[in-house]
């Protein structure tokens, strides 16, 4: 946070909800084998549709807000799913900033869109240690000469039924 870096998550809704992981018996009578049971998740064809109502309704509005106030240099989306649903255009132009007046001065630094990172919990050939030594690297490079400055705050709402 000091440096400016935030991790924002797409969607507004989680999308997987921690659950107890359950076992059931192999059917096979001739041979006792213990099983993990799929742990119950939304339909798969209302994720596409959630990350991009989350985006364009909220998360978007967020990046820009940041962009335009100078804190905000590279947007990394983390997970091919994500990148492929909100697709690079629509990243790009939450943080263009020639269609609109920046907040801040004109020295407004433009901000990057790169290319996704996988998600920490997929599965990859070799480990994810090389993606993390690549995100060190972009933050050393965009923060060296960064004095800490004040940030865009998330701002949390809680619901109550």
């Amino acid at each position: 946070r000091e440096k400016g870096i935030w991790l924002v998550d797409t969607s507004v809704v989680g999308w997987y909800i921690q659950q107890t992981q359950n076992y059931r018996k192999s059917s096979n009578s001739a041979q006792l084998s213990i099983h993990r049971t799929h742990k119950k998740r939304p339909p798969p064809k209302f994720k596409a549709p959630t990350l991009i109502v989350s985006w364009e309704a909220y998360t978007k509005h967020l990046i820009r807000e940041a962009a335009e106030e100078g804190n905000l240099r590279i947007l990394i989306p983390i997970g091919k799913e994500v990148a492929n649903c909100l697709t690079k255009e629509r990243l790009c132009d939450a943080v263009r900033q020639e269609k609109r007046q920046s907040k801040s001065s004109s020295s407004t630094p433009h901000v990057i869109v790169a290319d996704a990172f996988p998600a920490p919990n997929a599965w990859i050939p070799g480990g994810y240690a090389p993606f993390y030594a690549k995100l060190a690297k972009l933050v050393d490079e965009f923060t060296k000469n960064d004095k800490p400055r004040q940030t865009t705050m998330l701002k949390y709402v809680t619901y109550k039924e």
